[in-house]
């Protein structure tokens, strides 16, 4: 049976409680008993109740939206991020603007521009990696995910990334332990923090092994995607290059490599072997399924999440970088 519209005065009158403890309740603030919270929730979902947030944001004169900022709306890791962050932001009464960048700096500033205006309670900034934007940010409280923000402030601001040293220390130490000992590294020109950390676990696991490495062998992509890095190893063995490894940043980069490999009748993992990064799922369903880095999108997804709500609640951060741990996942490119 269909219930009538009902008011939180309503509920209250209906739970035998104030109405301060049903808004208490909603909102998951403030003290309450677990007896009381499961009859107000009771008659809440009896009734399809749903709070009037824009009534909220008016009397508070602030919006409980939250800006998203990705730089890349095609990429499956930063989709499947967005996603999460919606997901839980929804959870706690906030809507969401997905803003993307297309990895362009001036669009980056627009975006940001226009988030202002619409006067949003936060930023979860999924890119980052850009400098000059700190001051269309200043007074909106932000949450950086996997790109470090290029400022002379970085101690104000929460960063939350993977362990990006440690996923490259994987990578690499995988196939030294195969026998690789000529790796390529497919890297990003614009050295981001998260590949510039990448590198650093590449060369720890050459120093750890006490095997030498070849500073020559990190390439730098002007483009991070299946094409470059196809046509990059194409003219690797067509020049010569000695390697019997390829460390791809990216699950893309890693495909790619497999595709001009295979073009050029070099057995993957027999000659070279291969491991990728972010375990998007065409790595998995790839003709030869990809050994790769999987990064905690969940986890990075809901951490975001939960340190913005303490920036809102002006509840204090402790830890204003977070590192989510990384692990390999073993398939049959190694």
């Amino acid at each position: 049976m269909k219930k009538n519209k009902i008011s939180i005065k309503g509920i209250s009158e209906l739970a035998g409680v104030s109405i301060a403890t049903v808004s208490r309740i909603i909102n998951e603030n403030g003290r309450y008993s677990k007896e009381t919270e499961e009859r107000v929730k009771k008659i809440i979902e009896e009734y399809n109740y749903v709070p009037n947030m824009v009534a909220k944001g008016l009397r508070t004169k602030k919006m409980t939206n939250v800006g998203i900022i990705i730089p890349e709306i095609t990429n499956e890791f930063f989709v499947k991020l967005a996603y999460e962050i919606e997901t839980n932001l929804f959870k706690e009464g906030y809507g969401s603007f997905i803003c993307n960048t297309n990895e362009d700096i001036e669009m980056e500033k627009k975006r940001l521009q226009m988030l202002s205006v619409q006067n949003v309670s936060g930023l979860i900034y999924i890119s980052g990696g850009s400098s000059g934007v700190s001051e269309y940010i200043q007074d909106i409280p932000t949450v950086f995910i996997d790109r470090t923000p290029v400022a002379k402030d970085l101690e104000q601001y929460i960063i939350i990334e993977s362990d990006n040293v440690q996923g490259g220390y994987l990578a690499t130490k995988e196939m030294l332990d195969k026998g690789c000992r000529n790796i390529i590294m497919l890297t990003d020109r614009r050295r981001l923090s998260s590949q510039a950390a990448r590198i650093e676990g590449y060369k720890k696991a050459h120093k750890e092994a006490n095997i030498p490495m070849n500073i020559d062998n990190i390439i730098y992509l002007d483009k991070m995607n299946y094409d470059t890095a196809r046509d990059c190893v194409s003219k690797l063995v067509e020049d010569g290059t000695s390697f019997d490894g390829i460390f791809a940043t990216t699950d893309w980069l890693a495909l790619g490599s497999y595709a001009a490999l295979n073009q050029k009748g070099i057995k993957t993992p027999q000659d070279v072997k291969i491991v990728g990064y972010d375990d998007i799922s065409v790595s998995e369903f790839n003709a030869l399924p990809i050994t790769t880095i999987h990064q905690q999108i969940d986890v990075i997804g809901k951490t975001a999440v939960n340190y913005l709500l303490q920036l809102l609640r002006n509840q204090p951060i402790e830890e204003k970088l977070k590192r989510i741990p990384v692990f390999l996942v073993k398939r049959q490119s190694t």
